[in-house]
């Protein structure tokens, strides 16, 4: 870049493709920068290169509204609404009764049902809370007989033993573990089964890229 002392600009370039007719925009960055710095202007971080994160409510809002469940939240103007016509010119919704105890089991036993169109069975998280369908979302390693994690004997209780105290408290413990054969095979099992898609996942993976 060619500059007079006075500021004029008699030249400029870029290796950028559009750089060759010396205007493109890394050099008007670069004179931005320099028009910034001149003028002592203080850096500041632009709004695009922070966080995003919702604007902070005045306290004087915050004293005004009132928490409310999401199904008695009213999201249309409150004005209009009070009118019985929402922002969009429409009839405020209308009050649906409750489900009934057997409209509730057919919309429960119909979400059961959900498969895709490859007919793989979908599982709606809703049904996790409800009694009859929570059984089939407890996670698999809760239901297998593999030995107690290690982790599990933590107690920060034992923090304040010293270590002759700390190594018979280990020594205890270590005669109650028992692992038998059959849950030592379990255990290996599970390792060849991570195992494989671990290999599957990368040969994918390597499969993709040469593709590309």
């Amino acid at each position: 870049m060619v500059v007079r002392n006075d500021g004029v600009v008699l030249g400029a370039h870029c290796n950028c493709t559009a750089g060759l007719g010396e205007s493109c925009s890394h050099v008007s960055a670069v004179l931005f920068s320099i028009w910034q710095h001149n003028n002592g202007r203080k850096e500041e971080i632009a709004v695009s290169s922070k966080k995003c994160k919702w604007a902070t409510p005045s306290e004087d809002s915050l004293n005004k509204v009132e928490y409310q469940q999401g199904k008695d939240i009213i999201f249309n103007n409150t004005q209009q609404y009070k009118k019985g016509k929402s922002s969009k010119g429409h009839s405020a919704p209308p009050a649906f009764p409750p489900l009934t105890a057997a409209e509730q089991a057919k919309l429960y036993n119909n979400l059961s049902q959900c498969r895709t169109q490859e007919e793989q069975i979908i599982k709606p998280v809703v049904l996790s809370v409800v009694k009859e369908y929570a059984a089939s979302y407890v996670p698999k390693a809760v239901m297998l007989d593999v030995p107690e994690p290690l982790t599990n004997l933590y107690n920060k209780q034992l923090r304040d033993l010293n270590l002759a105290e700390l190594q018979d408290r280990a020594e205890a413990l270590f005669e109650d573990i028992t692992v038998t054969k059959e849950q030592v095979q379990k255990i290996l099992s599970i390792i060849a089964g991570m195992c494989v898609c671990l290999s599957e996942r990368e040969r994918h993976g390597h499969d993709h890229t040469v593709e590309t």
